[in-house]
């Protein structure tokens, strides 16, 4: 079963932008906004162990710091990883542990987070 498309995010906490899936792969999807600034990548890999990712790339256009009358693309990203061995825990296991984090990281927490206080 594959995620919607389009997909749905809120980059800004607000405004949810519709992303269309651009392409797939081998357990892997990428939606995109039509000028490629969002980008919302879900990808699982097989080895040794097993990584489900789910990641949210940001891009945008900003003075440049060296030159301000030139521009630079900068970029950022935010994502998800649930790193499993191949076996010895459930898919429910894996969600409720999954849950559990979404739970700690309340707004004050991800403040804390991005303040760099551990």
């Amino acid at each position: 079963m594959s995620f919607a498309d389009p997909s749905k995010v809120k980059v800004d906490g607000v405004t949810e932008v519709e992303l269309p899936r651009v392409s797939t792969g081998d357990r892997t999807s990428e939606y995109t906004n039509s000028d490629g600034s969002i980008r919302l990548k879900i990808a699982t890999a097989i080895g040794r162990r097993i990584r489900h990712t789910a990641r949210i790339d940001l891009a945008k256009v900003i003075p440049s710091v060296i030159n301000p009358s030139q521009n630079e693309e900068v970029s950022t990203s935010a994502y998800l990883v649930v790193d499993k061995p191949v076996s010895g825990y459930t898919n429910e296991e894996l969600r409720k542990l999954t849950e559990g984090l979404k739970t700690f990281l309340t707004e004050a927490n991800i403040k804390k987070l991005l303040g760099s206080e551990s």
